[in-house]
């Protein structure tokens, strides 16, 4: 299955043997969006779970996670993710990544999304203004996390969230997205300059430049 983010917040599933055939196609709509956009969507390992990052262009321009229940096509978003700016789940782990509106970074258990707190992360780094978004890799070992105030993406090592091993520079816009290649040897960011990046994580070296626009 694919999701995809639609206009109005909108949130569709649509199996893969039918992508690009409309007539064919089998999709459905989750419910409980009651954002006006949604920035971004990630599936559980698991695909039992999609959650979305969603921001609402009237009185409330936040940002806020949406948690659904694939089976059921419900939003079940527990009330101690609701505080958090982002949110994004694994690929390779049963964990998310958060991102709290003081700028700190934490790694949870997926199994935490039925519990209603008080919790406690499996792993925290410090708190620092302008972060928004975060990313775990799919062996576990990097932590990436955007930081809107510098341009920058913050790496660090799940052995210590609390020390960055270094900054990936060189986008002249806001980076919107950021997505680790399957092996977490990569990272692939696009900004909204119009070009995407790819990032070696090994060592510290140049990026590859994709230009074409985002």
């Amino acid at each position: 299955r694919v999701a995809v983010g639609e206009e109005q917040g909108r949130a569709v599933m649509v199996g893969l043997t039918n992508v690009g055939d409309e007539k064919a196609a089998e999709s459905r709509e989750l419910h409980g969006v009651d954002r006006d956009q949604l920035w971004s969507l990630s599936w559980s390992r698991d695909g039992k779970y999609l959650l979305g990052v969603g921001a609402d262009g009237g009185l409330d321009p936040r940002t806020k996670p949406i948690l659904w229940d694939v089976t059921s096509n419900r939003s079940i978003t527990p009330g101690w993710l609701t505080s958090m700016l982002t949110a994004s789940f694994s690929s390779g782990s049963d964990e998310l990544g958060t991102v709290s509106r003081s700028g700190q970074i934490s790694i949870w258990e997926t199994k935490t999304l039925r519990v209603e707190g008080p919790l406690q992360p499996r792993l925290a780094s410090e708190e620092e203004s302008g972060r928004w978004l975060a990313a775990i890799s799919p062996d576990g070992k990097w932590i990436a996390a955007l930081n809107e105030k510098n341009k920058n993406v913050e790496l660090f090592e799940r052995t210590n969230l609390r020390v960055r091993i270094r900054d990936l520079q060189g986008h002249n816009g806001q980076i919107k997205s950021l997505e680790f290649s399957p092996d977490s040897n990569w990272l692939l960011t696009a900004s909204a300059d119009k070009t995407a990046r790819i990032w070696p994580l090994e060592r510290a070296g140049p990026s590859k430049v994709l230009g074409g626009g985002h």
